[in-house]
């Protein structure tokens, strides 16, 4: 009897504790690796190093397969290799009772295979879903850094992407680009199907042949497979290696292969279990842009062409606004009670007081502001002194207007003390050039009233009521009219000139041609690398130094000499892209032109003025 009341007991224990351990066996979810997939048999030891450090990671978990290609499974199954997709997984782990299941996307970016996630039955289980590689503007920072030991350091390297028809599922590829490009300056990014396309080689060629016909490729794909195999590194001659010249070519590791990569994959699965981030997470683009609004991500969106058209029709919309407002404020009355705030500036510079209201609207919009000032030129009759120096000021304070963009991103790559310095010296030259050419302006105008040749007559009282006229609003356009018919005649030809000549990559052999135009012995060699970066912007610039300054090759002292030098050499670049078109739409094709090239000027000579106290200062 005692003997089998033991046995009894015992086997209620064995029950317990293995009900216990298969309640914790189903605790955990099954890992469902998602991927394109690949027909070359290569490849297999890609997925293998992928699967076995998923294993040990995610220890004790049951760790399944399903690619998402339909061709790649059709194919494979042809040769007798049989591969699921996620319907047939899921289907498969319903029937065995699984309680919940975590999907991770192998895929680089949120595409078309990945958001089609989304549409899987999932069958009542509980699920969640690790993002892609680069869903964020953080993940392409790791990204960059994970291959950064790939990048061969004075030969041409080739990033290889596979990209999308669709240009919506391209956002974070050309992300993705601008960044890798602005850090190094012999990287080239191209892809096999999107906007980006091959263009990139044609700038590889020219690295090529500087190179000794050397060239290395780094795949942007978890697998090397037959693109990498036929399209970059096959022997026929449209092959990418032979279209750049590279005799020498060789090729890095996938992605797959790279543990700094699989950890971001495995972290965003870990943050999918923990947050519960179940198929809702899937959106076609979730890439989060830094100081980009809806808009922005919206024209980053779309190919070149149309993305510029954009540009072009948010130029005309902001000058046409400037030179309508403008004639409101004049035509109202209000600009002279706006002249009053700025009227010891006007004063300083013997300026009529109604320009006074161009300077406010110069903190918003350079284009906006100079459109005031034609506005107030054809109706108020300027001075061409008076013009041309209100010119030259605006073109100073609306450099202020990017501060609130920039700054934040200089402190967060350089730190606080850096961007003090370094913003300390920019505004410094600003306020001394606008000092200064207040009184030229002054000294000029001798013999003149103080205050320009208009006085400054402040209304006792202005009436809104003017606004509901018919009358003022015919009054309006009828003066912006002249002014609005010039700025078409002038500017869309010459965005269209200058939109080609970007398109023909003339301004990136600008950039590409500075390490060799800009020789000092006051500069380290890394100015070569981070000076090409900040002509595409600044951020990449101080991102590019900081990278050095990690490293310790350049001190504080040198990366912020050379982002202010940086601003001086690149200040051609952005007069022609940027403000060339605006100068000449507003103030016609002459006055423009001169007044464009004399605002950089001046801003170069008073910015170097500011660099040299600074050395002398700071030893």
């Amino acid at each position: 009897m005692l003997n089998r009341m033991f046995c009894i007991a015992a086997v209620i224990v064995v029950m317990s504790v293995s009900g216990a351990r298969s309640q914790e066996t189903n605790a955990r979810p099954v890992v469902v690796l998602t991927a394109f997939g690949s027909t070359v048999p290569s490849t297999q030891k890609t997925f293998d190093f992928v699967d076995s450090s998923a294993r040990e990671r995610f220890k004790g978990c049951d760790i399944r397969w399903a690619f998402t290609s339909s061709i790649v499974i059709r194919k494979l199954k042809e040769n007798g290799i049989v591969r699921h997709n996620l319907d047939e997984v899921i289907a498969d782990l319903h029937g065995k009772e699984c309680s919940s299941v975590s999907v991770q996307s192998l895929h680089i970016v949120p595409g078309q295979e990945y958001t089609d996630i989304a549409g899987v039955d999932f069958k009542g289980l509980k699920t969640s879903v690790g993002r892609a590689l680069m869903s964020s503007s953080n993940d392409i920072t790791r990204v960059i850094s994970a291959i950064a030991p790939d990048i061969k350091p004075g030969l041409p390297n080739v990033i290889v992407c596979h990209g999308n028809s669709d240009e919506r599922y391209n956002v974070q590829i050309k992300a993705f680009a601008q960044e890798v490009q602005g850090t190094y300056s012999n990287v080239v990014v191209v892809s096999v199907e999107g906007e980006l396309g091959v263009e990139g080689l044609k700038r590889a060629a020219r690295m090529v042949a500087t190179a000794g016909g050397q060239a290395h490729f780094i795949p942007l794909m978890l697998v090397a497979g037959d693109h990498i195999d036929n399209d970059v590194m096959g022997e026929g001659p449209e092959s990418w290696k032979n279209v750049i010249g590279a005799k020498n070519a060789t090729m890095s590791r996938p992605l797959g292969e790279n543990e700094q990569i699989l950890a971001i994959f495995w972290d965003h699965l870990e943050t999918a279990i923990s947050k519960g981030e179940g198929v809702e997470s899937v959106r076609p683009s979730d890439l989060e842009y830094k100081s980009k609004s809806q808009y922005a991500k919206w024209k980053l969106g779309l190919t070149f062409w149309p993305r510029k058209l954009m540009v072009l029709v948010d130029l005309l919309f902001v000058i046409s606004l400037g030179v309508i407002i403008g004639q409101m404020l004049d035509s109202s009355g209000l600009v002279n009670l706006l002249a009053v705030i700025t009227l010891p500036i006007t004063k300083l510079g013997k300026l009529a007081p109604n320009i006074g209201a161009a300077f406010i609207t110069a903190f918003q919009s350079g284009a906006a502001a100079n459109s005031m000032l034609v506005t107030a030129r054809d109706s108020s009759g300027l001075s061409r002194r008076e013009l041309y120096v209100s010119v030259l000021v605006i073109s100073c304070i609306s450099l202020f207007a990017h501060l609130p963009s920039t700054l934040p991103a200089v402190v967060a790559v350089l730190g606080v003390k850096a961007a003090l310095i370094m913003y300390g010296v920019r505004c410094a030259a600003i306020f001394a050039e606008i000092i200064v050419l207040l009184l030229v302006s002054r000294v000029m105008a001798k013999g003149c009233k103080l205050g320009g040749n208009i006085p400054l007559a402040i209304p006792s009282r202005v009436s809104l009521k003017v606004f509901g006229t018919g009358k003022f609003w015919r009054d309006v356009w009828k003066k912006s009219k002249f002014t609005l018919k010039r700025v078409c005649l002038f500017m869309i030809p010459t965005f269209i000139l200058l939109v080609v000549l970007e398109k023909m990559e003339v301004f990136q052999l600008l950039v590409d041609s500075m390490p060799w135009v800009f020789k000092s012995g006051l500069l380290p060699p890394q100015a070569a690398a981070i000076i090409p970066a900040q002509a595409m912007n600044l951020y990449n610039g101080a991102m590019t130094a900081s990278v050095f300054l990690d490293s310790g090759v350049i001190t504080l002292r040198q990366a912020i000499l050379i982002l202010l030098a940086g601003t001086m050499i690149t200040a051609p670049i952005r007069t022609f892209k940027h403000a060339m078109p605006t100068y000449v739409a507003v103030l016609g094709a002459r006055m423009g032109a001169t007044l464009a090239v004399t605002a950089q000027v001046l801003r170069c000579v008073f910015l170097l003025v500011c660099m040299i106290i600074l050395v002398l200062v700071w030893r």
